[in-house]
């Protein structure tokens, strides 16, 4: 899953299992080879599956987050891409 690069220069992806089923909960089985470029940063927790099944209120969903600077001399901010899968589609959930 790849939500793009903020400039200057901050990339956050990842990639993802998931399997959506017609008439029942989906599933996010996996999140792999996550990876953050930018000029200073720490992951916020373990990047991976956070909600693994869809619920009748709530997606699945998994991703990374992460504390970022993105140049020298920039303030420190948290950056994050999760997916979430629902209702038998997928969206990207970024805090850019």
């Amino acid at each position: 899953m790849y939500a793009g690069t903020l400039i200057p220069s901050v990339d956050l992806r990842f990639k993802a299992d998931f399997c959506s089923h017609q008439g029942a909960y989906d599933e996010l089985s996996r999140v792999y080879s996550a990876s953050v470029s930018a000029y200073e940063w720490d992951f916020i927790g373990t990047p991976g599956v956070y909600r693994a099944k869809e619920t009748l209120e709530y997606s699945a969903y998994g991703g990374i987050k992460a504390k970022v600077r993105p140049k020298e001399g920039a303030n420190q901010r948290t950056d994050y891409v999760y997916l979430r899968v629902a209702k038998d589609t997928y969206r990207v959930d970024s805090s850019f």
